[in-house]
């Protein structure tokens, strides 16, 4: 509850003019704008929130917003600046669902919104581009990666409308008797999941992302003595390095 207390605290801070069930889609990267456009269409009242990243774009954007979505859509584009990192991640929760790019994925940009409780919408499009697979690779590792990456632009624009709609508030008496809202729904579980198993997950487990990386720097040293002992030696992997995490966190599947 402290979270959700936290989140539409922001939301009312940021955009204090949106009514409290609107749905804020956001990306903080590059462009998908033509995709992004059509779920604002097929979510009413919903918003998309963009950085002034940078802010000459701002115009442009919109006028393309426009041309492609007409002037309701386009009312629903809102821009902010960008702000400080320590600001940025605070306030990258008060968006429902960041939605990410496709020809080059969000990187820091997506662990910064994992790490704030905040889903992303990834799309690998091109699967022999390391950058397009980045943020797929982000969200497996939360251990909740299947709710969040989609194949097909298509599936990106329904999975998105699909989120969004699950979304409804109840009211409820919190701890100090009072009442107060709490969202409900997938998107919201979602959200809750990440929030409470953000210090288990492989994502930010950092001891553990270092044991393994020493593991696969130990295995290329001994192929390298090896090699020098065997010089013909062929490896069949085409020198690839596999290790196996001692404490798989997937191992009893993903957690509840």
């Amino acid at each position: 509850m402290e979270e959700e207390r936290l989140r539409y605290s922001l939301r009312k801070e940021i955009f204090p003019d949106i009514p409290e069930d609107t749905v804020i889609f956001a990306c903080f990267s590059q462009s998908a704008f033509y995709h992004w456009l059509r779920i604002l269409q097929r979510v009413p009242g919903s918003i998309l929130w963009l950085l002034r990243f940078p802010s000459a774009g701002e115009e442009h954007l919109m006028r393309t917003a426009l041309a492609w979505g007409g002037t309701e859509v386009a009312s629903r584009v809102r821009f902010t600046d960008v702000a400080p990192k320590e600001t940025h991640i605070r306030r990258c929760r008060v968006a429902d669902l960041a939605l990410d790019t496709f020809q080059c994925n969000a990187h820091t940009t997506a662990t910064d919104v994992i790490w704030s409780g905040t889903p992303l919408l990834t799309l690998p499009k091109e699967p022999f581009k390391m950058c397009s697979r980045v943020a797929s690779s982000i969200v497996f590792a939360t251990g909740f990666g299947e709710s969040m990456v989609v194949y097909d632009e298509r599936s990106y624009e329904d999975r998105a409308v699909a989120l969004a709609n699950s979304i409804s508030y109840r009211l409820e008496e919190n701890e100090h008797g009072r009442v107060e809202r709490r969202g409900v729904g997938e998107l919201m579980e979602l959200r809750r999941n990440l929030i409470l198993h953000r210090d288990q997950m492989p994502l930010f487990d950092t001891p553990r992302w270092t044991r393994n990386f020493e593991k696969g720097l130990e295995e290329i040293w001994k192929r390298w003595v090896d090699s020098c002992h065997s010089p013909l030696s062929n490896l069949d992997d085409e020198g690839g390095v596999t290790i196996t995490d001692d404490d798989p966190f997937f191992s009893e599947g993903l957690p509840s």
